[in-house]
């Protein structure tokens, strides 16, 4: 069972890869020092001074937060991305967009993310995906594709991947069950401002059923791919 348990999450994972990690995240190149100025507990607040001599400061987790120059909207200026979470498949991040001569804090609109986790920018900039990966060697996920309202980012449509769970009142108790080997994939789409989101898809996969695991990775991928 072991053996059959680590073979199928190495092919999960394989799949995972090439289906949701197929574009490349626009990391940039290395932008201004950011100086660690305080911290609170587990919090760091950093600070950094850009090119119009600006000072920006944001809080992280991380002691030593890079920064990075890339161009986040495609408006041929320079934006800026700090590190403000690091894990071992997670990389989130906060950003800074250039608007005339400032930089201004980039807002997640309609979205509870913490941060952009593992970014990815469409061609034209209008676009903007996270893939944060919870486990199971990349079939739990919660990915998030957004566009640009002015200088925030609006969420479109979310993505979720968890264990499928189950809750019933028995002898007058609420019982929950958390299944570890079926998962339960979601897709919203929030363009039409429902606060809730609109279900566009739903599936419950057992993790050994490679073919349906499969199916409704690429459903997700379909419907979370950057619009044309």
């Amino acid at each position: 069972m072991l053996r059959r348990t680590v073979a199928c999450l190495g092919r999960m994972l394989l799949c995972c890869v090439i289906i949701l990690y197929s574009a490349v995240p626009a990391l940039g190149e290395s932008g201004p020092a950011a100086v660690l100025v305080g911290q609170t507990g587990d919090i760091y607040l950093h600070c950094l001074t850009a090119d119009n001599g600006q000072q920006l400061y944001f809080a992280s987790l991380q002691p030593e937060a890079p920064v990075l120059e890339t161009d986040l909207n495609g408006d041929g200026l320079m934006d800026l991305a700090v590190l403000t979470r690091m894990g071992a498949s997670n990389r989130g991040q906060e950003f800074f967009l250039r608007s005339g001569d400032c930089y201004v804090p980039v807002r997640r609109l309609g979205s509870g993310e913490d941060a952009f986790y593992n970014y990815t920018r469409s061609e034209d900039g209008r676009y903007i995906a996270t893939n944060a990966s919870n486990g199971y060697a990349g079939a739990l996920f919660d990915n998030a594709l957004y566009t640009w309202s002015g200088t925030d980012l609006q969420l479109l449509r979310r993505a979720v991947s968890q264990p499928k769970v189950e809750t019933q009142v028995t002898d007058n108790k609420l019982i929950t069950t958390e299944y570890q080997d079926v998962l339960t994939i979601r897709v919203w789409d929030y363009a039409q401002g429902i606060a809730q989101g609109n279900l566009l898809f739903q599936a419950e996969v057992n993790l050994y059923d490679e073919g349906a695991l499969k199916a409704a990775l690429t459903a997700v991928n379909s419907l979370m791919a950057f619009p044309q």
